[in-house]
């Protein structure tokens, strides 16, 4: 190879360098934001979960609230 072909090798492989860099960083980016998103959900959803657990519990205790009381009427 000659001095010409190193050099322009060299130059073609730094800019394939830097677009990789450049692809990779924005993978990155989505990445984080995708990550963010799933766990921002994953909170909400945990959220939502525990509230039908307290309504259902609930709704079971009053059920054998009012059985106690129709019991002790009797």
């Amino acid at each position: 190879m000659s001095r010409e072909e190193k050099k322009l090798f060299e130059e073609l492989t730094e800019e394939v360098k830097k677009i990789i860099e450049e692809k990779l960083f924005d993978m990155k980016e989505d990445a984080k934001k995708l990550f963010n998103l799933i766990k921002e959900r994953r909170i909400a959803y945990l959220e939502n979960s525990t509230l039908l657990a307290l309504g259902i519990a609930f709704t079971i205790g009053l059920a054998i609230g009012v059985a106690i009381a129709k019991g002790k009427k009797s």
